[in-house]
């Protein structure tokens, strides 16, 4: 094991993992199935250690993807969804109370921050050694100078937090998010297992409440590694279980292959405060091409979801599970007032529906009253 002298290992303290690069071009390479196995035979070797060993395989991609609302925004009347939602009520419910900011962390291919409709929305971060990120953080080339080549998390982006009335563009679900862009794709549209645990690891460390994970991967996907396919799926249970530690809601897509897979991470991870949202294209039924499953909790408009402009002029829309996926709020709430879903072979958890955001913010605004007349009659 002579290679470990000169190899770089980077260590990931708050998801308890090492990354350790290997080339062919070493002269002491060893391949993974090679390093695993000394691994494993070190932990047999010293009791008071316990290790998991896996590749760095490429891991997954991107889940592309009547009220009157009294603003600006010059696409808002094209955004279905947001009547669908009763946002126009929504808005006018909660603008009656004072919202705390939410910080939330898009693990993508990065944010476009140049973009008006997302610039408000740039959070200031500082990591536990007391280095200041201005809201990105490309983890693949280790940099916040931005990389940007996809607009895939730009747009997952505008869905949730687009500035409202501002004469440009459209119109997020949220005014009050911060948000943090965490690059794990580089310039590709696949990503590789390292950069998603290096993505976890920094949003973790920096505080983020809610992690964004608009992509998938199936871990078992690879028959000739099956051992180290699980270990993959161990290991980032692992770290999903850390974020749950420090009570960071993790909110995922279902995916878009149209079928039952319980195999889909990160949707299929089932912690306490994990969500995996799947697509609506009506109300009460889910998108043909939405995954479903026990282990989807809600769905959502994830279809023909206008998004800003073409270059020239015309209306630019997404589709997907990505599109879907709401950035706030608890799991127990978003599936108490959910609404069933009328698809008898395309079920979802049995104490899932489809969202309903009005619905949930009077429940949780009546649910706090009650608690604060508990409170009181108990002090």
């Amino acid at each position: 094991m002579s290679f470990l002298m000169t190899v770089k290992v980077k260590t990931l303290t708050n998801v308890n993992i090492q990354i350790v690069w290997t080339s062919v071009r070493d002269t002491n390479y060893l391949g993974p199935d090679t390093f695993c196995d000394y691994i494993d035979m070190a932990s047999r070797l010293l009791p008071d250690i316990v290790a998991t060993c896996t590749d760095d395989a490429l891991s997954g991609t991107k889940f592309s993807s009547s009220d009157n609302f009294n603003i600006s925004d010059p696409l808002s009347r094209t955004q279905f969804q947001l009547q669908a939602m009763r946002m126009g009520k929504v808005w006018s419910l909660i603008s009656q109370r004072r919202l705390r900011e939410v910080s939330v962390a898009i693990l993508d291919d990065g944010i476009d921050f140049r973009d008006p409709d997302l610039a408000s929305s740039r959070g200031i971060f500082t990591t536990s050694r007391g280095h200041v990120i201005t809201g990105y953080w490309d983890v693949v080339h280790d940099t916040g100078r931005p990389f940007i080549t996809g607009n895939h998390g730009s747009d997952v982006a505008r869905v949730m937090a687009a500035r409202a009335n501002n004469s440009f563009g459209v119109a997020g679900v949220a005014s009050n998010l911060r948000l943090m862009s965490i690059n794990v794709f580089g310039n590709s549209t696949t990503f590789y297992f390292s950069d998603l645990m290096e993505g976890l690891e920094l949003a973790i460390d920096i505080g983020i409440e809610v992690i964004s994970l608009s992509l998938g991967m199936k871990l078992d996907s690879w028959p000739e590694e099956t051992r180290l396919g699980l270990q993959r799926k161990f290991l980032l249970k692992k770290a999903l279980d850390r974020a749950g530690e420090k009570d960071i809601i993790v909110v995922s897509a279902a995916g878009n292959y149209g079928m039952n897979d319980p195999d889909i991470f990160p949707c299929a991870y089932r912690g306490y405060n994990s969500i995996c949202v799947g697509a609506l294209e009506k109300p009460d039924f889910i998108s043909p091409y939405s995954n479903y499953g026990p282990q989807v909790h809600l769905a959502a408009f994830g279809t023909d979801i206008p998004v800003g402009f073409n270059g020239d002029g015309s209306i630019r829309s997404v589709t997907g599970t990505s599109f879907a996926t709401p950035p706030f709020e608890i799991k127990p709430l978003l599936m108490r007032y959910s609404t069933p879903i009328h698809w008898p072979s395309r079920i979802i958890h049995r104490h899932g529906g489809a969202l309903d955001v009005y619905h949930t913010i009077q429940g949780a605004i009546a649910e706090a009253a009650i608690y604060k007349v508990i409170s009181r009659r108990d002090s």
